[in-house]
């Protein structure tokens, strides 16, 4: 007999499963056996799913069985992952093409939202006002759990108020005068917003953000 495995996809939080199949006659009455484990790819056990090994055997009369392997879910933006199911040392089976050991690839596909918002964040004041109640914008995930395993770039641009005249924006690392960058394995970052006393009467002016991406 000979032996061959299939890939499995899942949504995260699911169970991959694994087909492995039986083709060609035998005639002996004794079973046949492979070994299998997980072997990390992007996606690592535990953290993305549960490893698994053992053996697989088959009677004479049976052509295919399936092998489980449970997934994670979790608040990361992390994309698809991949992981490998590997078969080998056959016992009375041959593993397909007369190879030592035959890999099936297992992708775990990421659930996580992703989206991005914007905030006003005022922690001293309701409203930023001359000439010195400043304010700032957070630009998070829309859920507050929800991380990312990269930096994230965020480019944005202000309007409705003239830059040096009205306001002007503290520039950090993560900070510039066009993009925002989300750490990795953070939930948001604030973009500081410096109010400018110009000594003029202007009237209220309502700042406003606009995310580009």
């Amino acid at each position: 007999p000979i032996i061959t495995i299939s890939d499995a996809s899942v949504n995260e939080g699911g169970n991959l499963e694994f087909t492995v199949t039986r083709t060609g006659a035998t005639c002996s009455p004794n079973n046949f056996s492979v070994q299998y484990q997980t072997v990390n790819g992007e996606a690592i056990a535990p953290a993305d799913y549960t490893a698994v090994s053992g053996t697989l055997t088959f009677t004479p009369s049976e052509t295919a069985k399936k092998i489980i392997v449970a997934t994670n879910a979790d608040n990361i933006v992390e994309g698809d992952e991949k992981m490998k199911l590997r078969l080998s040392a056959p016992v009375s089976c041959i593993l397909a093409g007369g190879v030592s050991t035959l890999d099936a690839t297992g992708t775990i596909i990421d659930q996580t939202d992703g989206t991005i918002i914007v905030e006003k964040y005022l922690p001293l004041a309701g409203n930023a006002s001359e000439p010195s109640a400043h304010g700032s914008f957070k630009v998070r995930y829309a859920n507050p759990s929800v991380t990312c395993v990269k930096d994230v770039k965020v480019d944005y641009s202000l309007t409705n108020a003239v830059p040096d005249k009205d306001y002007t924006v503290n520039i950090s690392s993560n900070v510039t005068l066009t993009t925002a960058t989300i750490p990795k394995n953070i939930n948001f970052i604030e973009i500081p917003v410096k109010v400018v006393n110009n000594y003029t009467v202007e009237g209220d002016r309502a700042l406003k953000i606009v995310i580009a991406n």
